[in-house]
């Protein structure tokens, strides 16, 4: 049976405009849907919270108090005829009434000869305390541990790579030997540590205690030798472009 033209130009019309209404609805319940699955909550929930900041270890800011300084007991001369020893024993003592020290050394042999020298100059014997850690340069804030915590007060050690300031390989026995000390620390506090790719050296960083470092240009060079190339563990931040050569950085891992 034939449809008369009129008749037939309705029920496409018809046809035609049911299609779009179900594509219409097809659309704007796809849409509802999809808004709901990305929608995120205004504020982050408390138990939200909670995890992110049990999770987020920083290093504490360097304007904060501290509890203790570490040193490394000397194995050589910097300087030919003048003892690293005489300028440690000057700055023991003008620490000591204020902060303990941790005192690194190579074995209990030495911890012995050390706890003599410390007690001929008359500090207390509970402001220095030992650790052994075999190392072959006294800088610990290149090579020492790096403590870092969290909001509920946990604390960790990064462990950074090192490369004794790039004059030897990684796998140079002097960069390995002093790249363990962090490691042998942590496992003697019984803290976890956090592992890093990169080769850092420090002395060249300020802190803000919520994650933020402030370092120079040319410094940074030092600190971005990062073993896995393509990395994306620095965000950088330039504070002013216009020849500052100041950078904010922040450290995710």
């Amino acid at each position: 049976m034939k449809l008369r033209p009129k008749l037939k130009s309705h029920l496409k019309l018809l046809i035609f405009g049911l299609i779009s209404l179900v594509l219409i609805f097809v659309c704007t319940h796809g849409s509802l849907v999809i808004a709901q699955t990305v929608k995120r909550p205004l504020e982050t929930s408390l138990f939200d919270k909670a995890v992110h900041d049990a999770k987020t270890f920083v290093m504490p800011a360097e304007f904060e108090e501290i509890d203790s300084l570490w040193m490394a007991y000397p194995v050589y001369e910097n300087m030919k005829g003048r003892p690293s020893q005489i300028v440690q024993e000057n700055m023991i003592k003008a620490l000591v009434p204020h902060v303990s020290i941790d005192m690194i050394v190579q074995d209990e042999a030495e911890q012995k000869k050390v706890k003599q020298w410390v007690t001929s100059m008359k500090i207390p014997s509970s402001r220095v305390r030992f650790h052994i850690a075999p190392h072959t340069d006294i800088w610990m804030r290149d090579m020492g541990s790096i403590f870092v915590r969290n909001p509920k007060g946990e604390m960790k050690i990064a462990d950074f790579g090192f490369n004794t300031w790039s004059y030897n390989d990684s796998t140079n026995e002097s960069a390995m030997t002093d790249e363990e000390v962090d490691i042998l620390i942590a496992r003697e506090m019984k803290l976890p540590t956090i592992r890093s790719s990169l080769i850092s050296e420090g002395g060249n960083r300020e802190f803000n205690g919520k994650g933020t470092l402030m370092v120079t240009q040319e410094s940074q060079k030092l600190l971005l030798k990062i073993k896995n190339k393509g990395s994306q563990t620095i965000r950088r931040e330039n504070v002013n472009p216009k020849n500052s050569g100041i950078l904010l950085m922040t450290i995710r891992h």
